[in-house]
């Protein structure tokens, strides 16, 4: 019979008034001093058998294979760690963002154009003198963005519809002259990254997956009007990360989000970004 089932059978005996509480008291610790001597007991013997065994193993002068499978493992700890070390910054894939049939339209002066298509970039011309205003709304008539806000002249490339709750619906287009407008998808319609560099004038989109092993960037630009970078990394907690927030012409070095893939710029000069490490 186990300690315990003694134990037990002296608590009915208690309980059933055969024995008083205090012999019921003496005699469980009496058990219990006892399960604990012969635990010790075990214990040292186990001891005693590994100190045996230990004694009987080669001595240093046997080293050769230990130092070998020693210097194997810290080789392996090395590379494991080099492996760990060397993971990309930016992620090296495209996110899927939804597929699009390339469309352009063109047209004069003021217009709405309905669209129920997915997100992707909007490639927008205008050769008027005046004010030229590109807004989206939602399929409740929601504002959502305004993706051009400028006069004269104008050409640039613009993110839109991306996210979720950010579906759109219609272009309004604000105009004194002719447009052109092109809805592409995000990997047909953004800028590629070609090494470790990348320059061009006004509001573009590029996708930095190519250089996802980098993870800050040098900025110039040359410039009168507002500036602004953001880093965008679908896969982040944050997508959306303000790098730049300028006017006029702006030089740094700004550190790009983790698992960025894109690069949206809004700009009315010309810019270069350099990829560093």
């Amino acid at each position: 019979m186990s300690e315990a089932d003694e134990i037990k059978k002296l608590k009915d005996l208690f309980d059933e008034g055969a024995i008083t509480e205090e012999e019921y008291e003496n005699k469980k610790k009496t058990l219990l001093d006892g399960e604990v001597k012969s635990s010790k007991t075990k214990w040292l013997i186990v001891g005693l058998l590994i100190f045996g065994l230990i004694s009987l193993l080669p001595s240093s002068d046997d080293s050769g294979p230990s130092s070998s499978s020693s210097s194997s493992s810290s080789s392996s700890s090395s590379s494991s760690s080099s492996s760990s070390s060397s993971k990309d910054w930016g992620s090296c894939t495209l996110s899927s963002y939804g597929s699009l049939s390339s469309q352009t339209l063109d047209g004069y002066g003021d217009n709405i154009i309905t669209w129920n298509g997915n997100g992707g970039i909007m490639s927008f011309k205008h050769t008027g003198s005046g004010y030229v205003g590109v807004t989206t709304y939602g399929i409740n008539g929601e504002y959502i963005d305004l993706l051009v806000n400028e006069a004269g002249t104008y050409s640039g490339n613009h993110l839109f519809g991306i996210w979720v709750g950010e579906e759109v619906s219609e272009f309004e287009i604000e105009a004194d002259g002719g447009w052109e407008i092109s809805l592409k998808s995000v990997f047909s319609g953004s800028k590629k990254v070609s090494g470790t560099s990348i320059s061009g004038k006004g509001a573009d989109v590029i996708n930095a997956t190519s250089a996802c092993e980098y993870n800050k960037i040098q900025i110039s630009h040359n410039g009168d009007g507002y500036f602004g970078v953001w880093g965008i990394s679908p896969k982040s907690l944050f997508p959306e990360d303000l790098l730049v927030n300028e006017v006029g012409s702006y030089s740094g070095v700004v550190r790009l989000p983790e698992d960025f893939e894109l690069i949206v710029i809004e700009a009315n000069g010309s810019w270069q970004i350099d990829f560093k490490k």
